[in-house]
């Protein structure tokens, strides 16, 4: 009895403790990537046949591109390799089979010489991998690319590359990096002249894929091959000798090359494979100097329903998924667990697909490149203008020009009224001219500025109209999935990539703003210099609980610099307004409730499944795994964030314009802020709050400095006024 006993809690421990195997498929193959690269949904959406019958059997979606670095192929594949943004190196290209030949002697010799690893002849070899691994070594989370191949290779499986996109003079093989594992190495491999051939005098390439010859190699890997990575190569190369073809023939070309690769795929899908993963790594040159940065991702799997939008919970967003959801998606189906540590998530049909899902895409893809072009320009004009509306303020406030109180009103409304403006701005069907789009802007502006003042009884209620206005709006958008905040110009855009859902720093910052002067304003217009009573607080509650619990929610706001930043300002807003005010024990008593809170949002997050947590449970389960070491990260990373956008980004400037302007402001004109501090006590308490969320902002985001700035734009103007309206005496 004890040894059965004995035997059974042996079996027990050895399954709990050993490794998830891969699943297996009846051909031995579960996962066949297709790269692709330097295409557009645009080339896809107007190629002959056979593609209009591919994208009807596909799954599709635009992808981000972002990598550790620049918009390489290598950075992009050696991103997805790693699982997280990485980067690669300048001879990353160079992948050779073991016994292929390199520089005088076999590449594998050449390999064992760079890194002391001995490869087998039917290996890959990268070359360039202690470059890589070296590039990568000090990088923020610490990117390791080949995570994805080692994955496999530990788990029992292997993996293979198949193709290149060579020149004449050069050979091009990134694709092995997609494969390799952490020390630079594919199980197998054809990625050599093999696998291409020259072409007749007709074609601009003279170097071509030969697709006969690969799809041969393909059915000649060993059954044990998991992942299987082919390289089409041909618009890559297209892509690089363009610029010396006529327009003519470079269409020409490109039709003839779509076809090709669309008649490759349609042959492969019939050797039923268990999925295939179509993949662009990056954009097309032209298409990349028109800012369109997105390239279609396309899947084909019997549990993705055909012509249908993907989606992922990175992105929460259909029809949009990042580039690492990729190598979440290809663990998943090799039924590998995802590590806590992973940036994606595995590439999922989106709950409704439009009726025309391709012609939807384009249209998608098309506003997204709007924005995103347009964005530099018109941020940097509102904020030039900003600097400019303070500096002119201060310097009349030091001037004593009180006959300007006039001009100064709607031109300080004016500019709170922009991010309101900007969000509203969507709802318009403006896009495509950036002349018009920018028309339509600045009349709605317009109209806002007017509007405020034409129905409140006073400038400063004006201001609190439309603070109350903004953050409301905000609310409601967020509330119903922030339709209006992702495609604003204030908003995140997906070829950032900074961020796809919740609400962005941008607009974190302005509703932490709104909240705090309409607070401000709203208890000074109806108190004046009175103590508050049981309602008027109960409204402060109110406005303060429900802002902190949109920003923390992770379904809505999941904004953890944001969370917070607000629930820091509330607490110092309900210490001045309780009797007694500020002291050390309420300080302590307010960072324990913060820490409470966060850790409870956290907990909460955590208990969701994987494929469905925001940040906050990921990183609760990383301090699981790991310990303090990620919060430690985590700060380092948001610290050095900061510090690179006070040299890069625009925001930093009126950040410091409105920091300066507060202090010299504190000195002169002598006792003019004391007296509107005296004049107007709860509406000064709202801008203090303001203040306070805006420093906690620049603290805890990991862009600070943008979130701290808008915060900033919403509390300025009204404080500004003030300062003119005591300068110039009563209204």
């Amino acid at each position: 009895m004890k040894v059965w006993v004995a035997a059974a809690v042996l079996a027990i421990v050895s399954v709990g403790f050993s490794r998830p195997a891969l699943a297996q498929s009846p051909s031995g193959r579960v996962v066949v990537v297709v790269v692709a690269d330097r295409m557009s949904l645009a080339d896809l959406a107007g190629a002959d046949q056979p593609w209009p019958e591919l994208l009807s059997r596909a799954g599709i979606a635009l992808m981000n591109t972002n990598t550790g670095g620049g918009r390489t192929p290598e950075n992009a594949l050696a991103t997805i390799s790693a699982g997280g943004p990485a980067v690669a190196a300048p001879d990353a290209a160079l992948a050779f089979r073991a016994d292929e030949g390199f520089a005088g002697e076999e590449a594998g010799l050449t390999f064992t010489r760079r890194t002391g690893r001995t490869a087998a002849p039917e290996n890959v070899v990268v070359l360039a991998w202690p470059q890589i691994a070296g590039n990568n070594r000090q990088r923020d989370g610490n990117p390791q690319p080949g995570f994805l191949g080692e994955t496999i290779r530990r788990a029992g499986g292997k993996t293979a590359v198949l193709g290149n996109a060579d020149m004449p003079d050069s050979p091009r093989r990134e694709a092995a990096l997609l494969a390799m594992d952490t020390g630079g190495i594919v199980d197998y491999g054809l990625p050599g002249k093999d696998t291409v051939t020259t072409t007749s005098q007709d074609r601009l390439l003279p170097l071509v894929t030969d697709y006969d010859r690969l799809r041969q190699a393909y059915r000649q890997l060993p059954g044990d091959a998991n992942l299987v990575v082919i390289e089409v190569g041909d618009m890559a190369r297209l892509d690089r000798l363009d610029s010396l073809g006529t327009a003519e023939v470079v269409a020409r070309e490109k039709q003839t090359i779509m076809r090709d690769i669309g008649y490759f795929l349609q042959k492969l899908l019939a050797d039923e494979p268990a999925r295939v993963i179509f993949l662009v790594p990056t954009p097309s040159s032209p298409a990349a100097a028109e800012k369109n940065l997105l390239t279609p991702l396309l899947l084909f799997a019997r549990d993705v329903p055909p012509a249908s939008w993907l989606t992922s919970p990175s992105t929460r967003r259909p029809g949009l998924v990042s580039n690492v959801d990729v190598t979440a998606t290809i663990l998943s189906w090799l039924g590998q667990p995802l590590p806590p540590g992973l940036a994606g998530r595995p590439v999922a049909p989106a709950p409704a697909t439009p009726p025309r899902p391709v012609e939807a895409l384009l249209d998608f893809n098309e506003r997204s490149v709007f924005v995103y072009a347009l964005r530099p320009p018109l941020l940097k004009t509102y904020v030039g203008a900003q600097i400019v509306v303070i500096a002119g303020a201060v310097l009349g406030l030091l001037a004593g020009c009180s006959r300007l109180l006039g001009w100064w009103r709607p031109v300080l409304l004016a500019l709170v009224s922009v991010p309101l403006a900007l969000l509203l701005l969507p709802l318009l069907p403006s896009y495509g001219s950036p002349i018009f789009y920018t028309g339509i802007f600045l009349l709605l502006t317009a109209l806002l500025t007017v509007a405020a003042l034409r129905f409140s009884r006073s400038t400063l209620a004006a201001f609190g109209l439309l603070t109350a206005a903004t953050w409301t709006s905000l609310i409601v958008d967020v509330f119903t999935g922030s339709n209006l905040g992702r495609q604003s110009i204030l908003g995140y855009d997906p070829m950032a990539g900074a961020r796809y859902y919740g609400i962005g720093n941008e607009f974190m910052g302005v509703l932490v703003g709104a909240a705090a002067m309409t607070i401000g304003i709203g208890l000074q217009l109806h108190r004046g210099r009175e103590p508050l009573s049981s309602w008027p607080l109960a409204g402060v509650a109110v406005i303060l609980g429900l802002t902190a619990a949109i920003l923390a929610a992770p379904q809505y706001g999941a904004n953890a610099g944001g969370t917070i930043a607000i629930l820091i300002a509330a607490c110092f807003l309900w210490a001045k307004l309780a009797r007694g005010g500020l002291d050390w024990s309420r300080v302590a008593l307010a960072g324990v409730a913060v820490f409470a809170v966060l850790i409870g949002m956290s907990l909460a997050d955590a208990r969701r499944a994987v494929e469905v947590q925001s940040h906050f449970g990921r990183t609760w389960e990383l301090i699981g795994s790991e310990g303090v070491g990620p919060i430690l990260d985590i700060a380092a990373r948001k610290a050095a964030m900061n510090l690179k956008l006070i040299r890069y980004t625009i925001w930093s400037r009126v950040l410091l314009v409105a920091l300066g302007t507060l202090v010299l402001l504190c000195y002169r004109p002598v006792n003019l802020w004391r007296h509107v501090w005296r004049s107007n006590p709860h509406f000064y308490n709202g801008f203090s709050t303001a203040v306070v969320g805006a420093v906690a902002a620049l603290i805890f985001n990991d862009s600070g400095i943008v979130s701290a700035a808008t915060v900033m734009t919403m509390a300025m103007a009204p404080f500004l006024y003030l300062l003119l309206q005591a300068r110039a005496g009563p209204e």
